[in-house]
């Protein structure tokens, strides 16, 4: 398998941007800056709740922690899933789909990489509640950094990033957990494994990703993170 641990927490940055559905419209020359404000992004968050009590919060705040032993439905898609949260509305959940957990763990544990169950569902329930954080106080990261500009037949329009938020979210996780591993490099040894994502694929995203890292920085975007 893939050496994933020598990919850095820019480089699967990266390539978490690359699969926004608006990558297109980034400039090469500005992608590092989106990567850099929202790693940023979740640095910020972790500082703030570094010492605090993530599973009171979610409680006190009357978000309902579910342990779903079904395995999360995909419909058809190829992607994975083990955790995703509710938070609109009058509905606050977390649901953990668990026969996916164990299948990831066991994954990892075949992999050389021993985490425990417990260790992987508070994982998860740490990068869930960075996004019940941009549900509540932050405001999503992608309304936070510069929008890119999509040409439609209408004109040119300005909308956000959406991945820019599993980026911060991943990197508030790692250092919340004080993680030797990257929270990415567990999904993307599942992905691997499962024949979602072919390693000549990862080998090919990971020299694009590393080509944009290395293109010139440009101005900084424009972010507010208090």
């Amino acid at each position: 398998m893939y050496d994933l641990k020598s990919i850095t927490e820019e480089q699967y940055a990266m390539m978490e941007l690359m699969n926004d559905r608006l990558a297109h419209c980034i400039p090469k020359e500005k992608c590092r800056d989106y990567v850099t404000e929202a790693i940023a992004c979740g640095q910020e968050a972790f500082e703030q709740y570094k010492d605090a009590d993530i599973m009171a919060i979610l409680v006190n705040s009357g978000v309902a922690i579910l342990q779903d032993e079904r395995e999360f439905s995909h419909h058809g898609q190829n992607y994975e899933v083990w955790a995703q949260i509710t938070c609109g509305g009058k509905e606050k959940k977390i649901e953990l789909f668990m026969p996916d957990l164990r299948r990831k763990q066991q994954i990892l544990k075949e992999n050389g990489v021993e985490t425990g169950e417990q260790w992987l569902i508070k994982l998860h329930l740490v990068h869930e509640f960075y996004h019940f954080l941009e549900f509540t106080t932050l405001g999503k990261v992608g309304m936070r950094l510069d929008p890119v500009q999509k040409k439609t037949i209408f004109g040119t329009v300005q909308r956000p990033l959406t991945t820019v938020s599993e980026i911060a979210a991943h990197s508030f996780a790692g250092r919340y957990m004080k993680s030797e591993i990257l929270p990415q490099m567990t999904d993307y040894m599942v992905m691997l494994a499962e024949g979602i994502l072919p390693e000549e694929t990862l080998r090919e995203r990971m020299q694009e990703a590393e080509e944009r890292l290395r293109k010139n920085e440009g101005g900084k975007q424009n972010v507010s993170m208090g």
